[in-house]
């Protein structure tokens, strides 16, 4: 289970809105990896109605946001704008083992723990 605050999620839902139909993508972190703050990255994928990547440069500066503050990443959410919230094979392919997935889809949220190729969903408590 995964700790997401409700305006977290009102964001996250709010953010996936502003940028359709490009998918959107940010993360949550916080203390101990807790999805205590949150941040829209900008992607900047070729096809960005399809994929999502994060811009290099403000990658780095918010992992040393991260870091200064003694802070841990917790969440990476992006959206699927016309599908489902479920993860893709590329989303699959490169997710990173310690960080919980959140997608939005065209209907719903989801989180999933992505580690060995396998997506296993994560109930979300927004607590």
């Amino acid at each position: 289970m995964i700790k997401i605050k409700q305006e977290h999620i009102d964001e996250m839902i709010k953010h996936s809105r502003d940028e359709y139909p490009r998918e959107c993508c940010g993360v949550l972190y916080g203390p101990n990896g807790t999805a205590e703050y949150l941040y829209r990255m900008t992607n900047t994928h070729s096809d960005p109605e399809t994929s999502y990547a994060v811009d290099h440069e403000e990658q780095l500066k918010l992992w040393e946001r991260i870091e200064e503050n003694d802070h841990e990443l917790a969440v990476i959410y992006h959206s699927h704008p016309k599908g489902p919230a479920y993860p893709s094979s590329v989303d699959v392919d490169t997710a990173h083992n310690h960080a919980v997935y959140v997608i939005i889809g065209d209907q719903e949220i989801k989180a999933f723990r992505i580690s060995g190729g396998i997506a296993r969903e994560v109930m979300i408590d927004a607590g």
